[in-house]
């Protein structure tokens, strides 16, 4: 297929997806998120109480301890317009934010996220969630989406009372191009949209896989079309990790045999050091791994790389710079600008599609703020592909290279209403075209 994709192309191919009518199993975490409303007046009065003199340090604090830290971290990434994951340490911080800012409750997590924009569109979802309550019920209530309760696959909606859950927030700060804050006589101007993580959560941060999970992978046998993995970066303890770990590779052991797609899918880790044990052990087991380019720039960082996403040049040396550290076999990138595969021929798997719906996917959430349905995608198809990604998409036509290299432009958003869950709507997308046929 072209690198191009229309509403009659996009049309075909979700109805081939839903004809074949195969699993799409996602995972393995989840967490309840709350979305802070921007509101200028409210962070310039905090700013004005908490740091009167206007004199903020510079250096971006390890964790999130009080309101100041908090106040120091969204400014200095106001100023650069990117984005990060922090963990709260103080349930006070949480408490202040809650006092301070409207905050809508939604839902969080790749698996989770991805699983319900697949099920919008009336795909069979099978998701492995670690948070299972009222709450989270009610944000995943889709007609096509099945979980693990117990060791019982049932569909999420028709499960019995779940409770609520602990208190786990996720909050998240979400700013937009051309936003101004003012500190002391200097005007800041954000330079792009973006979103800041701020978790309080301790269910995630050991991470309890069901061990029934797998099991009820491996017995739908060829009726799966892909698996999507992720959920690690909230982990804290070491030795913990590598157990979990562990027991993921047994289950994908366990289905190794039926050839799956397996896509690995990145996070900003509040330990960015475990990022290598993730990639380390479940590298070789991934068919894709994937990461939007703030990731990608942590992860080099690591090896004393730096990347200009801005240069297809510097970008490709960075993915080499992963294949050289990390037993992974095929990348994909994605950013407001475009999406990338680098690696290995895998023209069994419709790749340019899979980038291309992953792309339309995510900028319809970005322009509409939900997930989309397929009449939302005709209309975001509509739009003007960005120019950068449409300039890295012609020089990747003359890139030479030993490896398999497609660039997808997406679609131009100035003002995004959204800037939460792209990525994770992002996977979801691509699975469409990466996924078994």
């Amino acid at each position: 297929m072209e690198n191009h994709m229309t509403a009659e192309h996009l049309d075909t191919l979700l109805k081939q997806r839903l004809k074949s009518n195969r699993w799409y199993c996602t995972g393995l975490g989840n967490n309840v998120d709350e979305e802070i409303e921007w509101e200028r007046d409210v962070v310039q009065d905090l700013l004005a109480e908490y740091f009167p003199s206007a004199n903020l340090p510079t250096r971006i604090p390890e964790e999130i301890a009080t309101p100041e830290d908090f106040l120091i971290l969204v400014v200095a990434l106001f100023r650069q317009g990117k984005g990060m994951e922090l963990p709260l340490v103080n349930e006070g911080v949480c408490r202040f934010l809650e006092q301070h800012f409207q905050c809508q409750r939604t839902l969080g997590g790749t698996g989770a996220r991805s699983a319900r924009a697949l099920a919008t569109l009336g795909l069979r979802v099978f998701v492995n969630l670690n948070i299972l309550s009222e709450t989270v019920r009610r944000l995943l209530d889709l007609p096509t989406l099945y979980t693990i309760v117990g060791s019982e696959m049932i569909r999420l909606r028709d499960a019995a009372d779940l409770g609520e859950e602990s208190y786990a927030p996720h909050f998240i700060v979400q700013y937009s191009e051309g936003d101004e804050l003012q500190i002391g006589r200097e005007t800041i101007c954000c330079p792009q949209s973006n979103r800041i993580i701020l978790p309080y959560d301790e269910i995630n941060t050991i991470f309890t896989l069901n061990s029934s999970y797998f099991h009820h992978v491996s017995d739908m046998g060829n009726h799966v079309a892909s698996i999507v993995i992720s959920g690690f970066n909230s982990m804290s303890d070491e030795a913990l990790l590598l157990s979990r770990l562990q027991e993921v590779e047994s289950g994908l052991n366990s289905i190794r045999a039926q050839n799956i797609p397996i896509y690995l899918e990145d996070a900003g880790y509040h330990k960015p050091a475990y990022k290598q044990h993730v990639l380390r052990q479940l590298g070789p087991m991934s068919t894709i791994f994937g990461m939007n380019e703030d990731e990608l720039a942590d992860i080099v960082r690591l090896h004393h790389h730096r990347v200009d996403i801005n240069d297809l040049q510097s970008v490709l040396n960075g993915l080499e710079c992963v294949f050289e550290q990390y037993p992974v076999r095929n990348i994909v990138v994605h950013t407001k600008d475009f999406a990338l595969y680098y690696g290995h021929d895998r023209r069994q798997h419709d790749i340019a599609a899979g980038l291309v719906f992953a792309n339309a996917l995510a900028s319809t959430r970005a322009r509409i703020g939900r997930d989309g349905t397929c009449d939302d995608l005709h209309q975001t198809l509509a739009l003007p592909e960005s120019s950068q990604g449409k300039l890295f998409q012609q020089q990747a036509q003359k890139t030479i290279s030993n490896r398999y290299l497609v660039v997808s432009p997406a679609r131009c958003l100035d003002q995004p209403a959204c800037t939460i869950g792209l990525g994770d709507t992002f996977v979801a997308g691509f699975q469409i075209g990466f996924s078994h046929p």
